[in-house]
């Protein structure tokens, strides 16, 4: 007996195990999700494992909203389900009066999460007005186990930010001390 989702899960369940919209996604070379459907994914993925098809020609998966630990689990979900994917954009805290917990990254299954990241080559960071430890808790995650990742881009928005102008050196100057999966990343920087 499979276990039981919310309602709104069982809903999207239904429509995205339809064959109607299985084909439709294997067609998608590009996704933007909003953090609603990350939070059914997560629950998919502790419940079911992933899902029962694959994004077979998604390349660009764009996390719309900020990114909060528990959609960590949707991610994973998504990125299980997606084995051609190699560009992930992802927002952190675009304000100084959202920033999310502080996350731990230990508590994550790390060993079903790793596998994931080994064909990603791009991962931009849009990182808002402040810079959290959360911004700098996935990134680090990201450089130590994802061994195909080429590019990381940290967008700032400096111009309304109220940190000191050089914070965002000093955090790539931090990114860069950390081990890596991949000799080729290269990390940049965009900033507003």
């Amino acid at each position: 007996m499979a276990p039981k989702l919310s309602y709104m899960s069982q809903l999207v369940w239904s429509g995205i195990t339809s064959n109607t919209k299985t084909t439709i996604y294997h067609r998608l070379g590009q996704l933007s999700l909003s953090y609603d459907y990350l939070e059914i994914m997560s629950e998919i993925y502790v419940k079911f494992g992933g899902l029962p098809f694959s994004f077979g020609k998604l390349k660009t998966l764009i996390l719309l909203y900020e990114m909060e630990q528990r959609y960590l689990l949707g991610l994973a979900c998504l990125l299980k389900s997606s084995p051609v994917i190699h560009t992930l954009e992802i927002r952190f805290s675009m304000s100084s009066g959202l920033a999310t917990d502080k996350w731990n990254i230990l508590e994550l299954d790390l060993e079903a999460f790793i596998p994931f990241l080994s064909h990603l080559e791009v991962i931009e960071i849009s990182l808002g007005y402040i810079i959290s430890e959360n911004a700098i808790t996935f990134p680090k995650f990201v450089l130590k186990y994802g061994t195909g990742l080429q590019n990381l881009t940290l967008n700032f928005w400096r111009s309304q930010s109220s940190l000191p102008p050089n914070s965002i050196d000093d955090t790539v100057a931090l990114l860069q001390g950390f081990p890596r999966a991949s000799a080729n990343v290269k990390l940049s920087t965009f900033c507003f």
